[in-house]
């Protein structure tokens, strides 16, 4: 017959205070902590192999208390640190009660705090509503400690009264003013302001010698751009204690720039168009809240261009750009405070992809009227023979019908053709046109574009506004004429940095700015007019002029220092007009009664 043996897994292996029940059961009479662990049967048979077979024991101890808890007599506006020092196990769960009810620190603003895994209640500026009893509440699956401790105030008979009548009023996205009235006669030396929020501030001010009959007026600084704080004002005496809180007020702080630029996605869902993504900022990067996004995109030797996006808006497509070319991209986010500073964001480089024979066609819509509209396209660009474009398909359907979705509107065109109008069209139903280019061998990629009338209506005009030429004090601009017969155009511009706009209005399709300043960034927009109200402002192209030659130095001073050897000393010009690089000092020696013409000679200083 098989003999039956414990242990346990440990040091020695030796079962404490446990004996065998029956043939082969263990029994541990009265288990303590120590019997906690993992044990081992052994069964072993006529040969001497044994069977093992493991079981866990866990023990379960109740929470209990170290060490007394005892109560306490504070003066207002103290803090303290209550613990509760309990063990047990499992590890027991801690819960603090003021009076009975539950405390809850995740309210803000709290002037309670708990750390230390809820062992330690921190009292933040205690005040006479703080007096009670305060409970820690320690339980397992064992069972339950509760510890209570007292706290009292000691409220001196003479404290100053309370102060009254407390205005916060944000001057800053940092800064909160602050008044507040006191009690004709109170005595009192110094005023404690207590700023309640994420960060919490105490701000002490010794007021002895100043005159306190009027309202008294302070700041408190280095708070957080667009954060809820809530203020209380006490006074305090060395000689009688302090006061009682005043009333709570609440303040916002004012927005401020946002601390970061969003972070960018750049794809290329063909090659003439890059698609922006970009993710919202947090709440502590924006410092306020979002109103816009500005996009800032460029190709070498290409003026700047600006766009505007709504808040809600997380992606931008930058369209008709030119294959195999770099483009430099920037997105910006605005509060109501502004824009942060443009070389605090780093522009992100993007390669636009080569045009290859699956490249789609560039696709343009344009509104006619309310019932038409002008597809116009072109190919992608130079190919081989084989893959030469010898007609174009493309398909109108209206997204709105809940039918098949089946195409409304098909063409074929030959390759000569890259102007379409489709008419009788509902100026209110969405539609999607689809174009691919035929090649003798193949098909391109498509080309689709989703619109509605009524809001492509509404999209910018004119098309196509760009810059002919640039001089250092003349800039032309063209632009392509709107499909309503003889439309006034007003173009507007300003230098980057100012808010005040210049505006023209012209018939044409061209214009030259002049008489502007030298190596300077001006923000150019268009739009026509037409009979029946203005249309949108074109895209903004930020251009710069180009540089001029500087106005002369400034406070030119000639000193001998002796013989044959002088110093020659400059500021820099008033107006540089553009970078400086070297400077030329001209200088000549002609003997006195000499009529011959004077030798000038040069030396370049960098």
């Amino acid at each position: 017959m098989p003999t039956v043996q414990w242990r346990k897994k440990g040091l020695d292996g030796a079962v404490r205070d446990g004996r065998l029940y029956g043939h082969n059961n263990l029994i541990i009479p009265l288990v303590s902590l120590e019997h906690d662990g993992v044990y081992e049967c052994l069964v072993i048979g006529p040969n001497g192999i044994a069977n093992i077979s493991s079981a866990t024991l866990t023990v379960l101890v109740q929470p209990t208390l170290l060490e007394d808890t005892p109560s306490h007599l504070l003066p207002v506006s103290r803090s303290k640190s209550i613990t509760c020092p309990v063990s047990g196990k499992p590890e027991p769960n801690i819960e603090w009660f003021y009076n009975g009810n539950p405390i809850d620190t995740s309210q803000r603003p709290s002037n309670h705090k708990i750390s230390d895994g809820g062992r330690r209640l921190l009292l933040l500026y205690i005040r006479n509503t703080d007096s009670g009893y305060y409970q820690c509440i320690a339980s397992n699956k064992a069972g339950v400690a509760i510890s209570i401790t007292r706290i009292m105030l000691n409220i001196k008979e003479n404290a100053p009264d309370r102060p009254r009548n407390v205005t916060a009023i944000a001057t800053s996205s940092s800064t909160v003013q602050i008044s507040v009235d006191f009690s004709p006669g109170t005595e009192f030396s110094v005023i404690q302001f207590q700023v309640q929020g994420e960060d919490p501030k105490l701000e002490v001010l010794n007021l002895k010698g100043l005159d306190l009959s009027e309202t008294y007026e302070t700041e408190i600084r280095g708070l957080k751009p667009f954060t809820n704080y809530s203020v209380e004002v006490q006074a305090l005496s060395k000689k009688n204690g302090a006061s009682d809180h005043s009333d709570k007020v609440y303040v916002q702080t004012k927005e401020a720039v946002p601390l970061a630029a969003p972070s960018l996605s750049l794809t290329n869902p063909n090659y003439h168009t890059i698609l922006v993504s970009w993710s919202p900022l947090t709440a502590e990067q924006s410092q306020g809240k979002v109103i816009k996004y500005r996009i800032f995109y460029k190709a070498e030797d290409a003026p700047e261009v600006l766009e505007d996006v709504p808040a809600d808006q997380t992606s931008f497509y930058i369209r008709d750009v030119e294959p195999e070319t770099v483009y430099n991209i920037q997105v910006l986010a605005a509060t109501g405070a502004g824009f942060p500073p443009r070389n605090e964001a780093e522009a992100m480089k993007h390669t636009t992809p080569a045009v290859n024979a699956s490249s789609p066609p560039r696709l343009t819509l344009k509104y006619i009227n309310d019932t038409s509209v002008r597809v116009s396209w072109q190919s992608p660009g130079l190919l081989s023979n084989e893959d030469r474009v010898i007609g174009f398909s493309f398909n109108i359907t209206n997204l709105s019908d809940d039918s098949e979705n089946l195409p409304l509107k098909h063409f074929n065109v030959n390759s000569s053709v890259h102007l379409k109008y489709v008419t009788d069209l509902d100026p209110y139903a969405e539609y999607e046109v689809t174009l691919v280019a035929v090649m003798k061998t193949s098909f391109s990629g498509t080309s689709s574009r989703k619109f509605q009338l009524a809001t492509l209506k509404l999209q910018p005009e004119p098309w196509h506004f760009s810059v002919a030429d640039i001089t250092a004090h003349n800039i032309s601009l063209v632009w392509t004429p709107v499909a309503n017969g003889k439309v006034q155009y007003e173009l507007c511009y300003s230098k980057v940095a100012e808010a005040a706009a210049l505006c023209n209005r012209t018939y044409d399709t061209s214009w030259t700015v002049e008489n502007l300043d030298s190596y300077t960034n001006y923000l150019f927009r268009a739009r026509a007019l037409l009979h029946d109200g203005y249309e949108h402002f074109s895209k903004k192209l930020i251009v710069k002029t180009r540089e001029d030659s500087p106005s002369p130095p400034v406070q030119v001073s000639v000193e001998v220092l002796k013989p044959k050897v002088v110093r020659v000393q400059w500021l820099p010009p008033l107006y540089k007009n553009g970078e400086l690089k070297t400077y030329i000092v001209n200088y000549t020696h002609q003997a006195k009664g000499s009529n011959l013409e004077p030798v000038w000679k040069s030396i370049i200083q960098k």
